[in-house]
């Protein structure tokens, strides 16, 4: 509250925000339809909904650099754009990216006796996500819906006398993934 005098003129300052709109793409270059778009504002993050023919428009925004990713409603965010704005400034045609879920499909070599039933065991980098699957009879395993990250494989050589190490031993490096 201000106080009120008589005759007393008072300066408001308030800070004019920005806006940023623009288009949002999937890895197909196509629009996507749905999803939204975040960008980190001090301690929260300011988050708006794509449109059904892939525009979105965030407004609300303080003067300064924004970090801009985009995602649709079943996978991971995409790519980060970094956008500088003015106070004040109405930034259009911004193009983001959202990122696809990615898979990964391989066979087990086919000198590995019992391929079927093995368990072909997935981990990213920093070991905060893990999967596994089930090789099939011709030993082919399947990996889908994952984030862009870096992974490693393991064939799982708990079980049945330890063919999986040899198998790592001597075929890793050769592993026919597709």
């Amino acid at each position: 509250e201000l106080p009120a005098q008589a005759g007393a003129d008072w300066l408001l300052v308030l800070p004019r925000l920005a806006s940023i709109s623009g288009q949002v793409t999937g890895a197909d270059g196509l629009p996507l339809s749905s999803g939204e778009v975040r960008a980190p504002v001090g301690y929260s993050n300011k988050t708006t909904k794509i449109q059904g023919d892939g525009s979105f428009q965030m407004t609300g925004l303080p003067a300064g650099m924004h970090t801009l990713s985009a995602k649709d409603d079943a996978s991971a965010w995409g790519p980060a754009q970094r956008i500088s704005l003015a106070a004040g400034e109405e930034r259009t045609g911004v193009s983001l990216m959202a990122a696809s879920p990615a898979s990964i499909h391989g066979s087990l070599h086919a000198s590995l006796t019992e391929r079927e039933g093995r368990q072909v065991r997935l981990a990213n980098m920093t070991y905060t996500f893990s999967a596994s699957a089930t090789a099939d009879a011709e030993g082919r395993f399947h990996f889908t819906g994952l984030a862009p990250d870096d992974y490693r494989l393991y064939l799982d050589f708990s079980s049945r006398g330890g063919l999986g190490r040899e198998w790592a031993e001597k075929y890793a490096a050769r592993a026919e993934l597709i």
